[in-house]
């Protein structure tokens, strides 16, 4: 996808496009947003903001959402995969599978499905401590 202003594609049966925001200040280009379709309309992914960004920027901001407490990923568990016509999302015990013609299925995972879940769904495969650590976790 190109980072143009009102792009919109389609890949593997799924809708994505890119919006543009308005700025702080009447006139000035606010962030693009990259949308996914939804059953219930366009949802917001990603906010590509129109300030330079240096390297430094990538390191705080890549530390900050792996480690701080306030991190919406520290402290959670979650996993995505997407392939043609089919998209699947553990977060933490709910997994969900969305579907290309905008319905999705959702069901609670046990603690002890997490390991096998993992390398079945997602290609992740975890050793025995790690999964008996994961299982505990969620239990």
């Amino acid at each position: 996808m190109r980072r143009t202003d009102g792009e919109s594609v389609r890949r593997d049966a799924w809708g994505h496009t890119l919006a543009r925001e308005p700025g702080p200040t009447p006139g000035t280009p606010g962030p693009l947003v990259l949308r996914c379709l939804r059953q219930d309309g366009w949802y917001d992914l990603y906010a590509i903001g129109t300030e330079p960004r240096f390297p430094v920027d990538l390191t705080v901001t890549s530390h900050f959402t792996s480690t701080h407490l306030l991190s919406p990923f520290h402290g959670r568990m979650l996993v995505q995969r997407s392939t043609p016509g089919r998209r699947v999302v553990l977060h933490n015990l709910e997994l969900t599978t969305p579907h290309t013609d905008l319905t999705s299925q959702k069901r609670r995972v046990r603690p002890g499905e997490l390991p096998l879940l993992l390398a079945s769904e997602f290609g992740v495969h975890l050793d025995a401590a790690d999964a008996a650590a994961l299982v505990a976790r969620y239990a």
